[in-house]
Formats: structure tokens, C-alpha cells, sequence
């Protein structure tokens, strides 16, 4: 049974957990040890703790040795924490991967005691790590996605060589691409915002929604055969997002797959933040907050001596601090009335049509033949309401007010470098 003198001892040895032990004076170890419940090492390890409590009524030395030292995982370099996770997980990492995973739980844990770190972003951010952690097999070094019996379980993929175009034809019609646009948009996949100014193109964008989706599936579902996804997906009818598909018969496991992936996706989205319109909107602003007032004042600096070669005076660093801010207020209220009018907005179409004078050979009378050409979509509806950036919200007014500054400082640089040439040719430099 241990003194209270070594108890005290051991205890200041992890002063990471338990603050400064003082050498001498009135020292209540049982007061410490209740202190330990909410301490971030012990606050989601109520057995642990538990453990640690009865130890030191057993003044058991070594027992409570051992629990500080999975608390603070310094036992063999893992922590309980970590140990439990390998339990859920129904897998063991290598020691190298477990030691850098414990690590980075630790790095969190300790961002939260420090203060640059609030508890809500460092549950994400462990998520995160640990999601990517088990994500890899260690022995077959491929996907590890959980299983219907919640163990992880080994996946070979499911779309690392389907092309974006397998899922949704690269040729389908304008409508039909904004009808898809519109599906990943009502699912919660992709916001008005993704595809302003490219509604009804195959873009780039487009693409990136496709491929992220594939990427979930590969990451998270279990299709392989045997299991009741892979029987509920091929017992689905054929999935068609385009008319030539459907044309050609072109059936495909991929596509049904895909279909189940963004319905999947958009209820897990839904549980966990149902987003509306404005709430969309509001969560928008924080990419709109400008800089603080001493790194504006640098930004406009800068500007000011790149555009017209010369420093601003205190008046115009002031007047134009004041004005770079305002950018970013007033690009949020275009960005606003942007996603409202999209919200709105409906495609329509109009038949285009050529005309040709002739005459008609029963009547002998002159006849004028229309031939439709294609259709005229109303796609340029929402360019007038296209919003700008801070910047060139900024750039904007600069130049409108400073117009003579600028031309002024362009031509002299322009001189200089013709005087520059011109001299080389005379010296040979």
C-alpha cells in the first residue's frame, strides 16, 4: 500500500495532466484525482477514470501508474483511447501507423487544453483522422469500408476506371443536363452557386460532382457480391440520366450504384444538417468577413504602390481600408441575390428557325419555308445577376476614381522601358 508521499510523487509526474504538485503544504490528492473526471484525458473515459479512483482508495501505486499511463498513452506508445477504437474497428494497424495516429489524437486533444482548438472542430477533425486512418487495409493495401455486421471489411472499388461520362452520358441534351445539375442540387450534392454560369454544360464542375460521389461510394459502401446492397442494386430497373443511354440500353451496376450512392449521401446530409435556403445563406457569410483593419491596410498598400507607384496617404489608406471592407459586404448581398434568383429561376426553351424564300411549285404563288435550327435556352436569364468578388469589386472603383493615376504611372513605365531599350541599342547593354 502505497504512502501518501508516493503517491504525491508519482502524481508529479504527469504535471501535463494534474498541473504543478508543490513540494510542501496541504495537498488533497482525493480533491486532484475528482478534478480528473472532466480533464480532457479522462472526460470520454468514464471506465478508465473509474479504474483510476479506485486505485487510489486501494493506494494501489502500480495500478495507478498503469491507468495514467493509458490515459496519457505513453503505455508501449498507444493510448486507451486508441486501443478501444482498434476494438470497434475490428482491426489491429501496424505499429508505425498506430503510434502516428495516437499521435495526432494527442496533437487534437491537446489543441482544445490550449485553446486553439474548440471542442466541436476537434470532434471533426478526430472523425477525420480516424475515418483516414482505418480507411486503408494495412496488410492488403486497399479500401476498408464497414460491413453490414459494422466490422470493417475489405473493398476492391467500385468506379476507379468508370469514366464520368459511363454514369452521365457526355453528349446527353441541354435539358438533360440541367435536369441532373437539378438532381444533385435537390439532393443536397451541389448548391445553385457550383454551377452559376455553366447551367446546361458538361462542365468541369459537373465533373467534380460526378467524381466526388464515385469517391464517397468507393469509400463507404459495401456492394460486393453477396452482400444485400449488391442484390437490392441488381434487382433495381436500369438507371438512365440521359436519353441516348436509354437508346443504346446501355445497363450498368456502376449507374444504379451511383444513383444508390447520392440517395444515400442526401439522407446521412439530411439527418445531419437540413440546410435550408436561408440558413445556406447565412452559413454563406463567414467566406465573406474581410480581413482584419492592419492586414486591409496592407492589401490596399500594396495595391497602391503596384497600380500607381507610389504609397497612399493616410487619408487614402484610410478611405480605401474602408472601402476594400465594404467589398466584401456588398459581393455577399450580389452572392445573395444570386442564389435567390437561381432558387427561382426555371429553364425554358424557344425553337430557333431559318427562312427561306421560294415559290411553291403547286400554287406557283411565293412560299416562305421555316427549318428549325435547334432551341434557344434562357441560360443568359441569370448572368445579369452573376455576383462579384471582393477584389473585383475593389479593382472596380479603384480604377474609376484613380483612373489618371494609373494611365499615369503605366506610361512612365512604358518611357522607362523604351529609354531602357533604346540605350542598350546605343551601348551594346
Amino acid at each position: 500500500m502505497a504512502t501518501k508521499e508516493e503517491i504525491l510523487k508519482l502524481l508529479a509526474e504527469y504535471a501535463d495532466m494534474m498541473g504543478e504538485i508543490p513540494d510542501t503544504g496541504v495537498f488533497n490528492i482525493v480533491t486532484v484525482i475528482n478534478n480528473l473526471e472532466d480533464n480532457i484525458y479522462f472526460s470520454d473515459k468514464p471506465e478508465l477514470y473509474a479504474e483510476l479512483k479506485q486505485a487510489n482508495a486501494d493506494k494501489d501505486l502500480v495500478k495507478m501508474q498503469e491507468v495514467l499511463d493509458k490515459a496519457t498513452g505513453s503505455n508501449a506508445g498507444v493510448s486507451y483511447e486508441l486501443e478501444q477504437l482498434e476494438k470497434e474497428k475490428g482491426m489491429q494497424l501496424p505499429d508505425t501507423q498506430r503510434e502516428a495516429l495516437d499521435q495526432q489524437l494527442k496533437d487534437i486533444d491537446n489543441g482544445v487544453a490550449n485553446g486553439t482548438l474548440n471542442p466541436q472542430e476537434a470532434k471533426t477533425l478526430k472523425d477525420q483522422t480516424i475515418d483516414q486512418a482505418f480507411l486503408i487495409d494495412p496488410e492488403e493495401g486497399t479500401n476498408l469500408v464497414t460491413g453490414e455486421d459494422g466490422k470493417k471489411t475489405v473493398s476492391t472499388g467500385y468506379f476507379s476506371t468508370v469514366l464520368h461520362s459511363h454514369i452521365f452520358a457526355q453528349d446527353a441534351s441541354v435539358p438533360e443536363i440541367v435536369q441532373f445539375q437539378n438532381y444533385l442540387i435537390e439532393n443536397g450534392l451541389a448548391t445553385n452557386m457550383d454551377f452559376a454560369g455553366t447551367k446546361g454544360l458538361y462542365s468541369d464542375t459537373l465533373k467534380q460532382k460526378i467524381q466526388e460521389v464515385m469517391l464517397w461510394a468507393d469509400a463507404n459502401l459495401d456492394a460486393g457480391a453477396g452482400t444485400s446492397l449488391h442484390e437490392k442494386i441488381m434487382n433495381q430497373p436500369p438507371l438512365f440520366f440521359a436519353d441516348v443511354q436509354y437508346q443504346e440500353m446501355d445497363l450498368s451496376f456502376e449507374r444504379n450504384l451511383f444513383g444508390h450512392a447520392v440517395e444515400e449521401m442526401s439522407r446521412r446530409k439530411a439527418a445531419g444538417d437540413d440546410i435550408s435556403l436561408s440558413e445556406e445563406i447565412e452559413a454563406m457569410a463567414q467566406q465573406y468577413i474581410p480581413p482584419k483593419p492592419s492586414v486591409l491596410e496592407d492589401m490596399v498598400e500594396s495595391y497602391f504602390v503596384a497600380n500607381t507607384g507610389r504609397s497612399p496617404t493616410a487619408s487614402e489608406l484610410n478611405d480605401w481600408s474602408t472601402a476594400l471592407a465594404s467589398s466584401y459586404s456588398e459581393s455577399y448581398a450580389q452572392a445573395t441575390t444570386f442564389m435567390e434568383k437561381s432558387a427561382e429561376w426555371k429553364l425554358t426553351g424557344k425553337p430557333t428557325y431559318t427562312t427561306q424564300a421560294g415559290i411553291d411549285p403547286m400554287t406557283e404563288q411565293p412560299k416562305t419555308t421555316f427549318t428549325q435550327t435547334g432551341t434557344e435556352y434562357n441560360l443568359d436569364e441569370l448572368s445579369q445577376y452573376k455576383p462579384m468578388t471582393p477584389a473585383e469589386i475593389f479593382e472596380a472603383k479603384f480604377e474609376e476614381e484613380l483612373e489618371s493615376d494609373i494611365d499615369a504611372f503605366a506610361a512612365g513605365k512604358e518611357m522607362k522601358e523604351m529609354q531602357n531599350k533604346l540605350m542598350s541599342a546605343m551601348y551594346g547593354g
